[in-house]
């Protein structure tokens, strides 16, 4: 589990190397925390996997590895919920626990409806 001060230090980092108004220069978003510098640009993470040859989308187990339930998910989406759960519940309950699905599928919903959707 991520210190929530830790995570809040870094994403103050994000929003001041960044700047005030930064956005993917593909698709517009203004998330810092999926945010790249990229060869002089700025994009989000799921563009600029598009953009050196990856899919979209990634492979996301709910509740983390072992457990069966597995979603193709936007990449962005899955940072999302990746940092949700070194925030909320990774070492602090067993992946695949009922806890942890129940909490990634709140993270799922969420996010999901708050993120674009990126091609």
């Amino acid at each position: 589990m991520i210190d929530p001060v830790d995570f809040l230090c870094r994403l103050d980092h994000r929003w001041r190397s960044f700047g005030r108004g930064a956005r993917c220069e593909i698709c517009g978003l203004t998330w810092t925390l999926l945010l790249q510098h990229f060869r002089g640009h700025i994009a989000c993470y799921q563009c600029l996997g598009v953009r050196i040859g990856k899919p979209s989308v990634e492979l996301h187990h709910v509740g983390g590895e072992p457990s069966p339930i597995q979603l193709l998910i936007p990449g962005n989406l899955h940072r999302v919920v990746t940092f949700w759960q070194d925030l909320t519940w990774r070492g602090v309950v067993e992946p695949a626990s009922a806890e942890a699905v129940r909490l990634d599928l709140a993270a799922l919903l969420v996010f999901g409806s708050l993120l674009p959707a990126v091609r």
